[in-house]
């Protein structure tokens, strides 16, 4: 090896394909980083190795209460026929105020076409225009 790629390797530029998993692992949820460390041959990684020896020494313990779920995304089609990423757990009620806003119907309509209970349905969209507000 000559000096110059020694000078390479010793840069630490931050970035090793570990920082997304890594950061889901301290938020609670293990799966990515599992699977991450069970596909590779080996981690150089020194933040995910520090982040493994904390967890088995006890140091770090997991969250309190229900581990943050990652967005599992999907394609979404807006009101002005742009195609966006959207949480599949929004793709519900986006369908339920698309089907509402395409035929004018009532929330009472609504409910019936989508087989739920008006109170229901109320409820889920409700629920949805909460979180966007609170942003």
């Amino acid at each position: 090896m000559t000096s110059s790629e020694e000078e390479f390797d010793d840069v630490d530029t931050g970035i090793t394909g570990w920082e997304e998993q890594l950061e889901w692992a301290e938020r609670g949820d293990l799966m990515p980083l599992i699977a991450s460390l069970r596909s590779a041959q080996s981690c150089s990684d020194p933040h995910v190795l520090t982040f493994l020896a904390d967890v088995l020494d006890g140091k770090i313990k997991r969250p309190r209460g229900k581990p943050v779920k990652r967005p599992n995304r999907t394609w979404w089609i807006d009101s002005n026929g742009r195609p966006q990423m959207i949480d599949e757990r929004d793709k519900r009620h986006l369908e339920i105020k698309k089907w509402i806003r395409e035929h004018k119907a009532t929330p009472a309509e609504a409910a019936k076409h989508f087989k739920m209970h008006e109170n229901s349905l109320r409820a889920l969209v409700n629920r949805a225009k909460r979180k966007r507000t609170s942003r």
